[in-house]
């Protein structure tokens, strides 16, 4: 065989395969689909992301609820008790009927202090720095405000009357963030 019909040989299948592949046009549309499926699935998952921090979310407002729930409880039982009663005879818990706020009142004689917020804020799920932040508000110091997990708390101190029967009184409202 000659030279010429050699390369012809060789280059006819090499260019039957050549010509058999995919397109530039079919390359292109298969990257596009996958590009296409790569987003919805990463869609999938920020969806499922977002299922996931939800029911968190919801788990730790009914979480937060049951403790108020314990706190109203313990207050009832604590104004019952002979012991306690004189500490706990000015003190309410009301919780809204959609169960999304908390409003506590205590009013106690100024030497006895704020004890009611002391032994039921934990109950409440107050965290200690901002229990330490409510005990430490003076009657002149107007609203306070801060925030823990999904709860806004606000609170406020007055006195009422002069020593030795002045009165202390403490209004806390805690309310759920949506």
């Amino acid at each position: 065989m000659n030279k010429m019909t050699k390369i012809i040989i060789f280059l006819f299948p090499l260019m039957l395969l050549i010509s058999c592949g995919p397109s530039e046009e079919d390359i292109r549309e298969q990257v596009r689909l996958e590009y296409e499926q790569l987003k919805i699935e990463q869609q999938k998952e920020e969806e499922k992301i977002k299922l996931e921090l939800e029911q968190q979310n919801k788990e730790k407002k009914e979480e937060i609820v049951s403790g108020w729930w314990d706190s109203y409880f313990l207050l009832d039982g604590l104004k019952y008790l002979q012991e306690t009663a004189y500490l706990f005879k000015f003190t309410s818990i009301n919780i809204s009927e959609d169960r999304k706020a908390l409003s506590y009142n205590e009013r106690q004689y100024d030497q006895i202090g704020l004890k009611g917020i002391e032994r039921l804020a934990p109950k409440m799920g107050i965290p200690d720095s901002i229990l330490y932040s409510i005990l430490s508000t003076r009657p002149g110091d107007g609203n306070r405000k801060d925030t823990y997990e999904n709860v806004e708390i606000t609170w406020s101190v007055s006195t009422r009357g002069s020593p030795p029967d002045r009165f202390i009184y403490l209004r806390v409202n805690l309310s759920l963030i949506e």
